[in-house]
């Protein structure tokens, strides 16, 4: 649900559906705006960085357009770019190597992001969309 000025609540469905064997725990749910999400994303993003021209351009059209909210399912676990993808949960040792790569800022901003399990676009209709709220489910099995 989405709340407006004057006290307007816009309601908009998202379908996700939580594979079979995914792990118990707690899953996070995330209604943003665009920025809310490309920010983490783009931080470190740097014509060095990328590596390549192709890899640049690459990350530049993953932008997500500003016309909609997104629902992003997510789990607190580190998450680090790499090579243009998100490796999810490495092993301890492998993510002390890329933490210690990545340098402590973008360390921690990889680390509060969490790993992503899933992401649906939601369309709001004639309405701007700005600002973020999270909650919490329990996956049992």
């Amino acid at each position: 649900m989405f709340s407006g000025e004057n006290g307007l609540e816009v309601t908009r469905s998202a379908h996700v559906q939580i594979p079979i064997g995914a792990p118990t725990g707690t899953l996070n749910l995330t209604v943003s705006d665009a920025n809310g999400l490309n920010f983490p994303e783009l931080a470190g993003l740097s014509p060095v960085a990328a590596g390549s021209p192709d890899q640049l351009i690459h990350e530049l059209c993953a932008i997500r357009p500003s016309d909609r909210a997104y629902l992003r399912v997510w789990r607190q676990e580190p998450s680090f770019p790499l090579s243009g993808t998100e490796l999810t949960d490495p092993p301890p040792s492998v993510s002390m190597i890329l933490a210690r790569g990545a340098g402590t800022g973008a360390t921690m901003l990889f680390a509060l992001r969490g790993s992503a399990v899933a992401e649906v676009p939601v369309d709001p209709g004639n309405y701007v969309v700005s600002g973020y709220k999270t909650i919490q489910v329990e996956v049992k099995e």
